[in-house]
């Protein structure tokens, strides 16, 4: 939102597909990396913008099915994408709310049989003319709940029913890992025919992480040295190893802990430079 009001006082906006939607894009191509998932992005809005004037050339209602997996490992600012994509579809008239209705696996899954159904059901119906975006989605497939009940389940059965009842009057966003969605989605065989799109967020390089770590450096009032942003790269060089490497998220908590050692060694002082020892 901040960054949204800064772009609509400005004096030269940046240009894209459509005058009033110019802030969505612009925060689009703001985002580090993710090449290939902006380019999907303005498939999905160009898509979005032929369907809406085909229906306005027609005089009918301006409906249309959008449902999407986006999968990556955390940190890869899926969410992020699922709220300016919302702003998009909403600037293109295909959606009533630009902001997300943003739930989990404890929004959706009750406690005892017979709370599951009717709890989804109230999470969709809120979200009708939105986004609906489930994140860790792929949490909903584990099925036995802890070796006791199949709730997940239901809420799956739920959400699919839904998506066809609703048809055209809101868009599932499911997110998560992508091994994790895979089976998540082969639970219900009725599930997959209903996703239309599915947008892959990859690993962040060293280099995107470094431009992570300067914008969040700038954010916070520090500064830091050549030595110190290299030692925070081979931190995090040997931390992408691990199948589930968190991206952005992995930055912020290193950046967290740095800056502590950092106030720790120059507490009283106005010094606001992280340097290596504090890495």
């Amino acid at each position: 939102l901040e960054i949204r009001e800064k772009l609509a006082k400005s004096e030269n906006p940046p240009k894209s597909e459509e005058p009033s939607a110019f802030d969505y894009f612009a925060l689009l191509d703001s985002l580090i990396g993710l090449k290939e998932v902006k380019s999907q992005v303005r498939k999905i809005a160009a898509y979005a913008r032929m369907k809406r004037d085909m229906a306005v050339k027609n005089k009918n209602d301006v409906s249309m099915v959008l449902n999407m997996t986006f999968v990556g490992n955390p940190g890869t600012a899926k969410t992020t994408v699922a709220r300016i994509l919302a702003g998009i579809l909403f600037e293109s008239g295909l959606l009533k709310s630009a902001d997300p209705l943003e739930v989990g696996r404890a929004d959706l899954v009750g406690k005892y049989v017979g709370h599951t159904a009717p709890l989804t059901q109230q999470v969709i119906e809120s979200a009708l003319g939105g986004v609906l975006f489930i994140d860790e989605a792929y949490a909903l497939g584990n099925n036995g709940d802890h070796g006791l009940t199949d709730y997940g389940k239901e809420a799956i059965d739920t959400l699919v029913k839904a998506m066809e009842d609703y048809r055209g009057k809101f868009c599932v966003i499911f997110a998560g890992y992508k091994n994790e969605m895979q089976k998540m989605i082969d639970i219900n065989p009725g599930l997959k025919s209903r996703i239309q799109f599915m947008l892959d967020f990859p690993n962040y390089s060293r280099n995107e992480l470094q431009s992570i770590t300067q914008l969040m450096l700038q954010h916070r009032g520090y500064s830091m040295g050549e030595n110190a942003m290299s030692r925070i790269l081979d931190v995090t060089d040997i931390k992408r190893k691990d199948p589930n490497f968190a991206n952005a998220r992995e930055i912020r908590n290193i950046l967290d802990q740095a800056i502590m050692c950092q106030n720790m060694r120059c507490a009283g002082t106005e010094d606001h430079e992280i340097g290596i020892v504090d890495v």
